[in-house]
């Protein structure tokens, strides 16, 4: 896995008002965006794509997440773990959102949310039901680590529209679910 790379923005980044994409296609690597003086800077309103790498506690990420209105793909990697709660929801026009190394986190997810991919955030099987009950979830993709234990356990009714589910390097030995779900 090596070293991946992070960017530390400038704080001029918040002066780029048409900026739309900030990516790098480096898996754990991202942009480290200035936190200093955030309050009186602008929003990205036209930023729709980001690959952030955040070293801050959950407050800070989502001081940052509030300055991008408009994102509708996302992908967010831990770089320390602090815990707590990621509070999501509020982004409206987020479909596509990838969280890796977010291991002790609860997550409030947006219901609009399409596409999920997670990643050694080392959270229960309990807690998938939250991600079930995502009305437009079509695509979800389980890496290591995202969830661990031997057991998953769905509730009727979890992932009604999914159609595409992917489960690579997880510890499930058994799997139990119900003609409820996935039942389109």
């Amino acid at each position: 896995e090596g070293n991946p790379r992070r960017y530390l923005l400038p704080n001029t980044i918040w002066n780029i008002k048409t900026l739309r994409h900030l990516v790098t296609s480096e898996f754990g690597g991202g942009f480290i965006f200035p936190i200093d003086g955030l309050e009186g800077s602008p929003d990205l309103k036209h930023l729709d794509t980001l690959t952030l790498a955040i070293e801050a506690p959950p407050q800070n990420l989502q001081k940052i997440l509030s300055k991008l209105p408009s994102i509708r793909k996302l992908t967010i990697t831990s770089v320390g773990n602090h815990g707590g709660i990621l509070v999501l929801n509020y982004l409206s026009r987020l479909e596509s959102l990838k969280i890796r190394r977010f291991d002790r986190y609860e997550f409030e997810f947006p219901l609009n949310l399409k596409k999920l991919t997670l990643s050694d955030n080392c959270q229960p099987w309990s807690k998938i039901s939250a991600i079930g009950k995502l009305p437009n979830l079509v695509v979800l993709k389980l890496y290591r680590d995202s969830f661990l234990g031997e057991k998953w356990e769905m509730e009727e009714g979890d992932f009604c529209n999914l159609r595409f589910l992917k489960l690579s390097e997880l510890d499930i030995r058994w799997w139990t679910a119900s003609s409820g779900n996935f039942s389109r």
